[in-house]
């Protein structure tokens, strides 16, 4: 390999991108999650033994249709599929299609029988546009339940049952997962227990828009140039296998950071699933960073000083991230939510009765149902601003709409 060329593959892909409108945060990320799969399952990091941390990233890119998440994560697949072809045999498992919870399961088990040793299997799923990928409804949090569970299975054996009775199994899977969505399409699906249970806490949230300056002719010229040296450099931390440890300097460091941390928890409660992963993340981060740098010495196996305080920083930009994320869901969350009792309880106010029993104003609030405390603080808004009236007996809770109704056209 050129030794005239020291940057680390991470800048050298942010060359790659050239100059164009798409956010820079988009190329870094999918640069992230490009590394994180070549690694695979092969690399880990023992904070505690018998709780490996593995460099795995679930990267989630946000902005508005057309704000290019699928530029940057199509650079990142582009040399993946072009770096495979090699002497070295690199094969990232790449997956690009529809998301199934059960097609997950299918891509990382094999068929066995009891006691049969089973196939360790790293899977890179790719994402493009999350609505066309994932439906929603119960099918999209089947996923995100599926995906949460398997963040953290290394070491651990998943059982599945196929329709016929056969045996699936799956040992130390890891998943890579490179997304890409609307703000739109994450109010809709993703839900404040998404928030609560962790999901967020274990996806790197990325948010951006285009770039205002207008470019007609992106200058990406520098992908031809750059690609040898960059397949070279991955090649190298394909071969990557074994232990890293933190070294000396960069335990310091981190020992510093997470203490004052710990004595200044966010402000935001639905920061708190991720603020006390904050320690794994930046290991995560750390591993990635010092691997980008593809040294073909041991010298890879020791975390610096240097990958430690840039990954530490990478988790400072990630909870700003976060918080604007979440925000947005929550407060789309409910606006939605708001709209969809009021229009439910204005149409049954036409029907015989007029009342609506808890249960079924449950029922019929999304193509999902609400959840019942939502419902109480929704309805009791609509009280509070007399436009509903609440009735009670033995059977449970009734609800009217006596606000005055629009005309009809």
């Amino acid at each position: 390999m050129s030794q005239s060329d020291n940057r680390n593959l991470l800048q050298l892909i942010l060359a790659m991108a050239g100059e164009t409108e798409v956010p820079r945060d988009f190329y870094l990320w999918s640069a992230m999650s490009l590394i994180a799969a070549v690694l695979k399952n092969h690399v880990w990091y023992e904070h505690m033994a018998y709780k490996p941390i593995r460099p795995n990233l679930y990267v989630l890119l946000v902005g508005p249709s057309g704000d290019g998440k699928g530029h940057a994560m199509s650079l990142a697949t582009k040399i993946a599929r072009e770096s495979a072809i090699g002497d070295v045999g690199m094969n990232l498992d790449l997956f690009s299609g529809k998301l199934t919870a059960a097609g997950i399961y299918d891509l990382i088990s094999s068929e066995t029988v009891e006691g049969e040793q089973v196939e360790s299997k790293a899977l890179w799923l790719h994402s493009d546009e999350l609505s066309a990928s994932v439906r929603t409804g119960e099918m999209s949090r089947d996923i995100i339940k599926t995906l949460t569970d398997l963040w953290e299975a290394h070491g651990n054996i998943r059982l599945e049952y196929t329709r016929g009775g056969g045996l699936k199994m799956a040992r130390d899977p890891t998943i890579n997962w490179l997304a890409g969505s609307t703000p739109t399409w994450l109010n809709e699906v993703v839900d404040f227990a998404d928030v609560n249970s962790g999901f967020f806490a274990r996806t790197v949230v990325v948010k951006a828009e285009r770039q205002g300056k207008p470019i007609y002719k992106p200058n990406t010229s520098a992908y031809h140039e750059l690609f040898p040296l960059v397949k070279r450099k991955l090649e190298v931390i394909w071969q990557y296998h074994g232990e890293m440890v933190v070294s000396d300097e960069a335990q310091v460091i981190e020992k510093a950071w997470y203490e004052e941390e710990t004595a200044t928890p966010p402000i935001l409660t639905s920061l708190y699933p991720s603020w006390k992963r904050r320690l794994d993340i930046v290991h995560k981060f750390a591993m990635i960073l010092q691997c980008s740098q593809a040294r073909e010495d041991d010298s890879w196996r020791a975390i610096s000083k240097a990958s430690s305080l840039s990954a530490i920083q990478m988790y400072h930009e990630l909870l700003g991230h976060y918080a604007v994320i979440i925000d947005g869901i929550v407060m789309g969350k409910s606006d939605k939510k708001l709209e969809r009792v009021v229009n439910v309880l204005k149409k049954y106010a036409l029907a015989p009765g007029h009342e609506m029993k808890t249960s079924l104003l449950q029922k019929y609030c999304s193509p999902y149902g609400i959840r019942k405390e939502h419902l109480e603080s929704i309805t009791k808004t609509l009280i509070d601003e007399g436009s509903v009236k609440m009735s009670q007996d033995g059977r449970g809770r009734y609800y009217q709409w006596i606000a005055e109704l629009e005309p009809s056209h």
